[in-house]
């Protein structure tokens, strides 16, 4: 297996001047089902287990944020909820209209970071040449 690209063409932010860029090839998400069928296949526990623990970490994972708290698992990362709004000129005029969106930042951790390197021997490339 291989991370797919293609080189696409952009401009250089500092110069305006074309430039040719990576760009990553369109991922595929993997369900699941899928993602529980391979997890039990390398491990003893049951498919059925793998995806009751999946889906009791997205419970977890939302009231945990509810309360304001990010959540790490030291060999994969971390996971924090983060918020955006829209500016009020006094703090008295702030209110819940002033809120536009919360989202979760996923900063992976080290060992996950390093894996995915380009200077990583293990990791494989595959450039993908769109035809014209």
């Amino acid at each position: 297996m291989a991370f797919k690209f293609k080189v696409r063409e952009g401009k250089n932010p500092k110069t305006g001047q074309a430039m040719f860029y990576a760009q990553a090839d369109k991922v595929n998400p993997v369900s699941i089902y899928d993602f529980a069928e391979e997890i039990a296949h390398s491990t003893t526990v049951t498919e059925a287990d793998v995806k009751a623990v999946i889906t009791e970490f997205e419970v977890r994972l939302m009231k945990h944020f509810q309360n304001n708290e990010s959540v790490r698992l030291e060999s994969v990362g971390s996971f924090c909820p983060r918020m955006w709004s829209t500016a009020a000129r006094l703090p008295e005029e702030f209110t819940k209209a002033n809120l536009k969106r919360i989202a979760v930042r996923f900063t992976p951790a080290a060992s996950i970071k390093y894996s995915l390197r380009a200077e990583n021997p293990a990791m494989v490339f595959e450039r993908i040449v769109e035809e014209e």
